[in-house]
């Protein structure tokens, strides 16, 4: 049973009061009001549980056109930093069947890192979706949000000057490129092709 005086500490069948309660020797009614105060204060300090994290990524509008291909694009570099930036890109139809894949090593120019797999890997995608769409519309989705965001919204990399040089490499690629290009963001489990084949 519970300690009639604190209510929390369990007590034994031939004591009234529980073990801390005796060795304090204070009265039950001075036991009951400290009792009653610090559950008040745990109360209010108690903090609402957080919301489960879902994975979003930057807002993309619905496309208002028919991609001729789709080209997922993903990079890897393992230990972040100083591994080997890989990436891969795949190259599917609308709907769904799989053309070509195809994978490489990032620049050595560039620091080795997890997010200059991740560029260097969507301007291949670009090189190689832009030469299968043959004048047709282009997808590149890729499940970086500092990739995409750089391609839709053009955010500025004043600290990664790297990432800023490929990011206007994938600019101009894209830029040149007579046909429509359009950037999407995917969550990483509708990447896994590519994330496959970038290791």
């Amino acid at each position: 049973p519970l300690c009639p005086c604190c209510g929390h500490n369990p007590r034994k069948e031939t004591e009234l009061k529980c073990g801390r309660c005796r060795r304090e020797n204070r009265p039950v009614q001075q036991i009951k009001a400290i009792r009653i105060d610090q559950i008040a204060v745990r109360v209010k300090k108690k903090r609402a549980p957080r919301p489960a994290k879902t994975a979003v990524g930057p807002k993309c509008p619905p496309l208002d056109f028919e991609p001729a291909v789709i080209v997922n694009f993903d990079g890897s570099c393992w230990p972040n930093p100083g591994g080997t930036p890989s990436f891969a890109w795949v190259i599917t139809s609308p709907d769904g069947k799989e053309i070509k894949d195809g994978d490489g090593i990032a620049d050595t120019i560039y620091p080795r890192t997890n997010n200059t797999a991740e560029f260097s890997g969507m301007l291949s995608a670009i090189h190689a979706g832009v030469c299968h769409a043959k004048g047709g519309a282009v997808l590149i989705r890729g499940d970086s949000e500092l990739a995409i965001n750089a391609m839709r919204s053009g955010w500025p990399m004043k600290k990664s000057p790297h990432l800023a040089d490929l990011a206007e490499k994938c600019r101009a690629v894209a830029g040149a490129y007579k046909g429509r290009i359009a950037f999407e963001w995917v969550p990483r489990e509708q990447n896994a092709r590519a994330d496959e084949l970038a290791g």
